[in-house]
């Protein structure tokens, strides 16, 4: 596959995969005050709310005589991605976005969310359904890879001696839009959410030792197809193969990564770069995200700047999928991480 389609399609895997945290209203990519998508702000809408804020007006409607608490963001935001606690729903592709959100809770168990999603001056509605708290759009479907075949899958198994390959397959031409795994009395882990225009078309998991190591997906947004590797990073996070999620937290800990520092008397800084084929896709301090890759940019240095023994700034040095250089800064305002800029907060 070649490096600008592994681009794309990454684009589509790991936004929401990683995306375990709702993300805070407040956290805003402003770009200036307008009508056109272009100078609107961009905010994260969080379904669970229950009350207007600055951001957006809450109400309760009804739609097909069925009650709905619907959002529609004030002046001129405009919404880029849904969660709803502390998963994620609906992220916006290149040119989307949302002005009107509504959520049907039926005492928590039937709960479904309806966007409706804005693209070059067409609009439609998409509906999401939860299953056992992840959400994906209705018609699709959702894999378990603690079960075996359903109504929807064919399951095969060639797995002797604890060691071999599961694959389930879609039936009648369905498509996959959540792989996760679900033990009888334990909670349920995230491995892949479709986004965008791609979905899978089969699922194989590995096992080697009685141990689940790999996860491959074949995959397709309809004309471009790839097939996607998932490793286990360490700690139940699974990401895409030559990737690293970093969390600065966690120090010299992060595998596939190289840590190294220039601290003194609590003061200083200190750098992460991801060892020779791997690049960081995405950026956090515990469950705080700082920077995820949206497909086109990959991490290829972080420093952190630390003051009285607290990370208070962090600079990303990113390439694009032409090799060019970018810097973006990051910093620690009210408690959320914002991105700055070079020129205003030198590292």
């Amino acid at each position: 596959m070649n490096y600008v389609l592994k681009l794309l399609f990454l684009t589509s895997l790991y936004r929401c995969i990683y995306n375990n945290a709702s993300e805070d209203i407040n956290s805003l990519i402003t770009t200036g005050v307008g009508k056109s998508p272009s100078e609107c702000t961009e905010i994260s809408l969080e379904a669970s709310c229950k009350s207007s804020n600055d951001f957006y007006v809450v109400e309760k409607k009804k739609f097909d005589d069925k009650d709905f608490r619907t959002y529609t963001p004030t002046h001129s935001n405009i919404i880029t991605s849904v969660n709803y606690k502390k998963h994620s729903v609906w992220k916006a592709e290149e040119g989307e976005h949302s002005k009107f959100v509504r959520i049907r809770d039926k005492k928590g168990k039937e709960r479904i969310i309806v966007i409706k999603i804005i693209s070059d001056g067409s609009d439609k509605e998409k509906t999401f359904t939860k299953v056992h708290g992840f959400y994906h759009e209705s018609g699709t479907i959702a894999v378990n890879i603690k079960q075996e075949g359903n109504d929807d899958l064919t399951f095969t198994s060639n797995v002797a001696n604890k060691n071999g390959e599961n694959t389930y397959t879609p039936k009648d031409n369905k498509k996959i839009a959540l792989v996760f795994s679900k033990p009888y009395l334990s909670s349920a882990q995230l491995f892949w959410k479709a986004t965008g225009n791609w979905y899978c078309t089969k699922v194989k998991t590995t096992i080697e030792s009685d141990n689940l190591v790999k996860i491959t997906l074949d995959t397709t947004d309809g004309s471009n197809k790839s097939e996607v590797v998932l490793i286990d990073q360490g700690e139940g996070i699974w990401i895409p193969d030559k990737t690293v999620y970093l969390d600065i937290e966690k120090k010299g800990k992060v595998k596939n990564c190289k840590y190294s520092t220039e601290i003194t008397n609590k003061n200083g800084t200190y750098t992460y770069e991801p060892i020779d084929g791997f690049d960081i896709i995405k950026v956090s301090k515990g469950s705080d995200v700082v920077w995820e890759s949206t497909g086109d940019l990959f991490c290829t240095k972080v420093t952190g700047t630390v003051e009285s023994d607290k990370t208070t700034k962090l600079r990303l040095d990113l390439k694009d999928c032409k090799g060019e250089q970018i810097n973006r800064v990051f910093c620690v305002h009210d408690g959320d991480w914002i991105e700055g800029t070079p020129e205003k907060n030198d590292l």
